[in-house]
């Protein structure tokens, strides 16, 4: 009866822990949805939870108690590496990728019961990425990507360059339809544009056929 009971207290314990890491993640998942990124507070909620059962069962066992939580770290990379793609000309996911693998280590460290550990990197990383996401963090890092699709004009290429401040641009590509020269252009500028000020460009130039702020990592 004394050994049931002492693994009915365990559990409850263990129980605990997972509660612990789920709360701390989804304050993470939060911050990220807050930055429209892919990976928010549901996915980041199952990371931590998956991650602290695994540790806490990992814990229970007699004998090498590291073995099965070590594979935890080699699962949540594989996850990782789904949150990271290439498109049009802007590498994405690297930010929650790498989130993604901090969640899971916070509910490693709840299952192991490091309660101080758990909420004080959950706090860290919440700080972390605000800081940096902040403008005043590095104004000069400050950067936004645009993909611009236009009919090819030396005065409007010469256009965006003033317009959005930059000596020349990150990517450019020519191609030619139907005796049409149309032209895909990167532009990596440090000045910041409202949604207004970009369609009113858009409209006040009718050789740009499309306009699309790429997300930065």
């Amino acid at each position: 009866m004394t050994i049931i009971m002492h693994n009915y207290h365990m559990e409850l314990i263990y129980l605990l822990r997972v509660l612990l890491s789920c709360a701390c993640a989804v304050i993470i998942g939060l911050e990220r949805k807050q930055r429209s990124k892919d990976a928010g507070p549901k996915t980041h909620f199952v990371v931590a939870l998956s991650s602290t059962l695994i540790t806490c069962v990992s814990v229970s066992f007699i004998g090498d108690q590291a073995r099965i939580a070590a594979q935890i770290v080699s699962g949540i990379s594989f996850l990782g590496a789904g949150m990271i793609f290439f498109r049009r000309e802007n590498l994405r996911g690297l930010t929650t990728a790498a989130g993604i693998w901090g969640t899971a280590g916070i509910g490693m460290a709840a299952g192991a019961g490091l309660y101080v550990l758990t909420v004080g990197t959950t706090i860290i990383f919440v700080c972390g990425q605000t800081l940096m996401h902040s403008e005043h963090f590095n104004k000069k890092a400050y950067s936004e990507m645009f993909l611009i699709k236009m009919v090819y004009d030396q005065e409007l290429s010469e256009k965006l360059k003033r317009t959005f401040e930059i000596d020349k641009f990150h990517r450019f590509k020519v191609s030619r339809t139907d005796n049409v020269v149309t032209a895909d252009a990167v532009i990596r500028s440090q000045k910041k544009f409202t949604s207004e000020q970009l369609a009113m460009f858009v409209v006040n130039n009718p050789n740009i056929r499309s306009l699309k702020r790429l997300e930065d990592l």
